[in-house]
């Protein structure tokens, strides 16, 4: 096989592996990138957190104005209720299948209403929207960093660390019977006692937001001001080329407990809010409330940069890959074709080509120029007959000293009349004939006649 068309299917063969190496390599790539981006934005979640599980409070607002309406004190349970009987969409069961929750709601009554004469309800939204309306006096919000969220593929969340907010906020006050008629001289007002409260949360050592316990730090919150607003800012800057923390449509959990002032008549799991702790003196006692939790996930971006990115590395990787297959590949057919037109080419179109005046003229000799011109008008004349070809063949190769065997049609020539190729299966007749060319085509200083004559004979082979 000619040299050539060995380099052109080399260079077709390169170009198809170099193709589909680039696929695996580029994949490669942008899974690697991926990794790295999303462990960058995982990080940056604990960072917000100071790489602790710790979970932050901050004041949402302070200072604002308390709306509030006197309610009826809820009426005591006539009965123990068990989770059965007031949550029946919260059940809980071990193994047995036995209800593992029972709740006493005479006692929880007592601890929460029996002492009081009078409560008052914080909120001017009858709906019962207790959260957001900035008539509350003040907010907490909790900002938890929570280990794991779902993954869901089909909405590009992909799972890992999440954070969730809620708000911590009083949603009723209850003013404390007492023991001599005169101490209710000294009970304070609603506002103060909404205040109190909040002081008593951000400042007294006894808040469950201000212990220096772990666990209370995980279960409750650290107190931290500015966190809110700072993990904010946090979750904005974390996004990246490929990901970035958005908030869940629907929430991934949400809290178990008892509604406020324990009314399951508009209870909804996952949004209604619950009680959460209250604050107290011996003249009223402050319920303070949360809302159910918001989550933010990692979330893939919605325009899939990952995807954009690998089919333009695509395009340009074979792109680049094509022009260099073809800067290889043109020059080789352009050399192949050209070798095959001069295999082929008849003895006249031969002489022709090599006996060119203007072969001779670059390097300038006068005598060949002259023999040169002789022979070539003669080769213009017609189609000649062998007898005449040969005949100029032999005078340009004495006066012009050029060369009529091809190297490559000689290497070929030889491949083709060497006897081992007839080995296997063995041929003897091929053999003979072989050895006898083999060796006439080796001979030194071997015409050109006799080329031409091996040619032939190798036919039968």
């Amino acid at each position: 096989m000619n040299n050539k068309k060995k380099g052109i299917i080399i260079v077709i063969a390169a170009y198809i592996a170099l193709l589909v190496a680039a696929y695996f390599i580029i994949n490669a790539h942008i899974k690697t990138k991926d990794e790295k981006l999303r462990r960058e934005i995982f990080n940056s979640i604990s960072e917000m957190f100071g790489g602790d599980r710790l979970n932050l409070v901050d004041v949402d607002y302070h200072g604002k104005n308390v709306v509030y309406k006197q309610m009826d004190i809820p009426e005591r349970p006539s009965k123990k209720l068990s989770s059965d009987d007031v949550i029946p969409r919260a059940r809980s069961f071990d193994i047995e299948g036995n209800s593992m929750i029972d709740i006493d709601i005479d006692a929880d009554w007592k601890d929460n209403y029996g002492d009081l004469f009078k409560l008052y309800r914080i909120s001017n939204d009858e709906s019962g929207a207790w959260h957001g309306y900035h008539e509350d006096g003040w907010n907490l919000v909790r900002i938890n960093n929570v280990e794991y969220s779902q993954k869901l593929e089909w909405l590009d969340k992909v799972g890992g660390p999440q954070i969730s907010i809620e708000w911590i906020f009083p949603y009723a006050v209850g003013l404390k019977r007492q023991e001599r008629s005169y101490y209710y001289d000294f009970i304070p007002s609603v506002e103060t006692a909404v205040e109190e409260a909040f002081e008593f949360f951000i400042s007294n050592p006894k808040s469950n937001f201000l212990s220096d316990n772990s666990t209370d730090q995980f279960y409750n919150g650290k107190l931290e001001r500015g966190c809110y607003s700072r993990i904010r800012n946090a979750m904005s800057e974390a996004a990246n080329e490929y990901y970035w923390i958005k908030k869940d449509d629907q929430a991934d959990y949400w809290h178990w407990g008892k509604p406020l002032f324990g009314d399951y008549s508009n209870y909804e799991e996952r949004t209604s809010p619950m009680e959460y702790t209250y604050m107290y003196n011996g003249y009223y006692r402050v319920f303070v409330g949360r809302t159910q939790p918001i989550t933010y996930s990692v979330y893939r971006q919605p325009w899939h940069p990952e995807k954009s990115e690998k089919k333009k590395l695509l395009l340009w990787f074979g792109i680049g890959i094509t022009l260099l297959m073809l800067g290889a590949i043109i020059p080789l057919t352009v050399l192949y074709k050209r070798e095959e037109k001069t295999a082929n080419e008849g003895l006249q179109d031969k002489l022709k080509r090599l006996c060119n005046p203007a072969n001779f003229i670059k390097q300038y000799d006068k005598d060949k120029v002259e023999k040169a011109n002789a022979i070539y008008q003669q080769l213009l004349t017609g189609n000649l007959d062998n007898e005449k070809l040969m005949a100029l063949q032999a005078q340009a190769v004495n006066e012009l000293g050029i060369a009529l065997i091809d190297d490559q049609l000689l290497k070929r020539l030889k491949e083709k009349v060497n006897p081992q190729r007839y080995m296997k299966p063995y041929d003897a007749e091929k053999v003979s004939l072989a050895n006898e060319l083999f060796s006439r085509i080796n001979k030194e200083e071997l015409t050109y006649e006799e080329f031409v004559e091996i040619e032939k004979e190798s036919e039968k082979l």
